[in-house]
């Protein structure tokens, strides 16, 4: 039997790290509860290289997100009996883990990447005197699951989803939950267009997906975030006129329609926003749409905080300490806060929920080679008849220094507003 006294420091873990579950790409529930001992031991080495990635790249503020998801997968692998252990000895090891995830969630918390990087390496010497006793199969096998039905999970790959019949998939915890590094694309793109593109002429396209191996990417192959497989980000080359979107899947595998109606003459490319159930991490592919014309810096704009649009002021600050600054800062995580009153100054109250959230901001370096999107705090928004505002908070990494723009798109309603900023980001 676990001693009252770990039992109470590992109910702990999971309430003192103030996890949030992010809406960008789900945590299933199977990972927040593990109900086999494989499944547990899968979440702890993903967590565990999750960690290590987040160490690498100096951003260990994120590390205490990953660590929380730990807690319920540790209190699983106390209660499941080892050969040839005695319980005192692993009494001892619980207590030594348990205390490396406290450790380290203060210690991300407080932004002390050496604290995190010097509890971390006493974290893995307790996972290998855990793991003594546990088949290698069990502490290193892979867990496949539906992305649809994540209930539906197997051990051994090639099985279908007993629900929807879907192929299952490799599970996947994101190493952030904020901003993923872009990576070698797994995924590419072509776009053509039903015909020029216009000002005021609805234009439809179709994109053709394919992977690495030329073979298509099929609906069943993307996760869904805010309840949609492909979402799209389309631009002109100005960034005057910004538009969110998505595609739908179309008749032919690996083919996705989508439309828009543009208001400006200039040339327009879009970002094709996935989530491969293969890596379980965010990509945004860039195309050209119609004529494409060699790239020309945006002019040089000062930071613009506070925005009017069709009636609402959009205000954005965020906050550093007892008070607020006007800029970011590369390579920290921060928070940013969005307030939306009305033309009396009012606060708007009424926010819709748009693709499950209250509020979408995108960000787009000048040079539009860096995007991210940003989603409110608090997971997805899943009843209609919610309503949000004033006031939406967002956490917000930003990879370098340079000018942003963020464009900040609402819906009330029925009619989606955006209000573009400008954000200058310090260098770290």
């Amino acid at each position: 039997m676990i001693s009252i006294r770990i039992r109470l420091l590992i109910l702990a873990l999971a309430v003192s790290s103030g996890f949030d579950a992010r809406a960008d790409v789900p945590v299933p529930a199977r990972v927040q509860n593990p109900i086999s001992i494989e499944e547990a031991w899968n979440v702890v080495r993903l967590v565990t290289t999750n960690v290590e990635q987040l160490l690498r790249e100096q951003r260990s503020t994120e590390v205490v997100d990953q660590m929380s998801l730990c807690s319920p997968a540790l209190r699983l692998i106390v209660r499941t009996p080892t050969p040839n252990l005695d319980q005192t000895q692993r009494d001892d090891q619980t207590m030594r883990a348990a205390r490396s995830i406290n450790l380290m969630a203060r210690d991300s918390m407080a932004g002390n990447q050496a604290g995190v990087e010097a509890v971390f390496v006493e974290w893995k010497k307790c996972l290998q005197e855990l793991g003594v006793g546990f088949d290698a199969k069990v502490l290193n096998g892979e867990v496949f699951h539906c992305v649809d039905h994540p209930d539906v999970v197997f051990l051994e790959a090639g099985n279908l989803c007993s629900e929807c019949q879907r192929k299952l998939h490799p599970r996947r915890i994101p190493y952030s939950f904020v901003y993923v590094e872009p990576v070698s694309p797994s995924v590419k793109v072509t776009a053509n267009l039903s015909k020029e593109i216009v000002p005021g002429k609805k234009v439809e396209g179709k994109l053709t997906m394919r992977n690495m191996k030329g073979e298509p990417i099929k609906k069943d192959d993307l996760m869904v975030t805010h309840s949609k497989e492909v979402h799209l980000i389309i631009a002109d080359s100005e960034l005057q006129d910004y538009q969110l979107t998505h595609a739908s899947p179309a008749e032919t595998a690996g083919d996705f329609t989508f439309s828009f109606t543009p208001k400006m003459s200039s040339n327009y490319r879009l970002w094709v926003a996935v989530v491969p159930c293969a890596t379980g991490l965010q990509e945004y592919v860039r195309i050209e749409l119609g004529n494409s014309k060699p790239e020309t810096p945006l002019p040089a704009s000062e930071p613009s905080m506070v925005v009017n649009v069709d009636g609402y002021q959009f205000q954005l600050t965020i906050p550093k300490g007892s008070r607020s600054v006007s800029s970011g800062k590369a390579g920290e995580m921060q928070m940013i806060r969005l307030r939306v009153t009305d033309a009396q100054g009012l606060p708007v109250t009424v926010l819709e929920p748009f693709l499950n959230a209250f509020a979408h901001v995108t960000g787009i370096y000048d040079d539009q080679k860096t995007v991210f999107q940003l989603h409110p705090m608090g997971g997805d928004i899943i009843s209609e008849q919610l309503r949000g505002g004033p006031d939406l908070s967002f956490k917000f990494y930003a990879p370098r220094a340079g000018t942003v723009r963020l464009f900040s798109t609402i819906q009330v309603g029925g009619k989606s507003i955006t209000a573009p900023f400008v954000l200058r980001v310090d260098p770290k």
